[in-house]
C-alpha cells in the first residue's frame, strides 16, 4: 500500500471517528437537557404540593 494511499485511509478513518463522535456528543447534550427538564418538572411539582399542604393546614 502506497503512503498516500495509508495517509488517506488514516484521514477516513479521523473524519468517520469525528462524526462518530460528535453525533454521540449530540445525543449526550439532548440526554442531559431532557434530564434538566425532567428535574425541573419534579422540583416545579414538590413546590406546588408543599405551597398547597401549607394552604390546607393554614386554615
Amino acid at each position: 500500500m502506497s503512503l498516500k494511499a495509508l495517509i488517506d485511509l488514516a484521514n477516513r478513518q479521523t473524519v468517520e471517528d469525528s462524526r462518530a463522535r460528535d453525533r454521540r456528543n449530540q445525543d449526550s447534550y439532548a440526554r442531559v437537557k431532557q434530564y434538566g427538564k425532567e428535574v425541573e418538572q419534579r422540583i416545579a411539582s414538590k413546590a406546588v404540593s408543599q405551597e398547597l399542604l401549607a394552604r390546607a393546614c393554614s386554615l
